[in-house]
C-alpha cells in the first residue's frame, strides 16, 4: 500500500494534491523582504504615474480597488483626485493588505500577462520569457507599475518569485529609478 492508497475523507492531514510540484514557500525573512520592497514601490508611484494607470485600468479594477479601499468616487468629496486618496489608503495599509491592493491595482497587468505569455508560460516562465514581458508591458505602462505588479506578484510568494526578485533588483528597465 502506497502513501496515498487509503480512504479519502475530511480527516486526512495531507496535501490531496497528487502533482508533482517543486514549489517550496519562501522563508519568513524573504517575504519580509519582499513585502518591504513592495511598499517602497507603492511609496514610489506618483500621483501622475497612479492616475495615468487608473485612467488606462479596466473600469472593474477601479471598482475593486474604490470599493475594498472604501474611497468615494464624488470628486467634490475627493481634494486631489481619487488617485490621490487610493495611494494615500495603499501607503497606510498593513504589509498583507498591501498585497492584496496591489493585485488588485496590477489585475490588468496581471490579465495581459497572461495572454501575452499564454496559460502554461504564464505560470512558470524562463528568464527569456520574463524578459519579453517586461518589453510587452512597458510598451503599455510607466515603469514603476509594472514594477508594482512584479513586487506584488512576488510579495503574494508565487512560485516564480525567485526569477521575479532577480528581475527586480536587476533589470535597469524596471529597477526603482526608473
Amino acid at each position: 500500500m502506497t502513501e496515498h492508497d487509503h480512504e479519502h475523507d475530511e480527516n486526512c492531514d495531507h496535501d490531496h494534491d497528487h502533482e508533482e510540484d517543486d514549489y517550496v514557500p519562501s522563508s519568513p525573512e524573504v517575504l519580509a523582504e519582499r513585502r518591504e520592497r513592495l511598499a517602497a514601490t507603492l511609496e514610489a508611484i506618483t500621483l501622475d504615474d497612479l492616475n495615468e494607470h487608473l485612467k488606462a485600468a479596466p473600469p472593474q479594477v477601479r471598482n475593486a480597488l474604490t470599493q475594498r479601499l472604501n474611497v468615494r468616487l464624488d470628486p467634490k468629496f475627493v481634494k486631489g483626485g481619487v488617485g490621490k486618496l487610493i495611494r494615500t489608503r495603499l501607503r497606510s495599509l498593513s504589509p498583507t493588505k498591501q498585497v492584496e491592493m496591489a493585485a488588485e491595482l496590477t489585475a490588468g497587468l496581471d490579465h495581459e500577462s497572461s495572454e501575452f505569455l499564454g496559460e502554461e508560460t504564464f505560470n512558470m516562465p524562463s528568464a527569456d520569457d520574463l524578459s519579453r514581458l517586461v518589453d510587452h508591458l512597458l510598451e503599455r505602462h510607466r515603469p514603476v507599475m509594472v514594477r508594482t505588479y512584479f513586487a506584488c506578484t512576488s510579495a503574494a510568494d508565487a512560485p516564480v518569485a525567485a526569477e521575479l526578485d532577480a528581475l527586480l533588483t536587476s533589470d535597469a528597465r524596471i529597477a526603482e529609478s526608473a
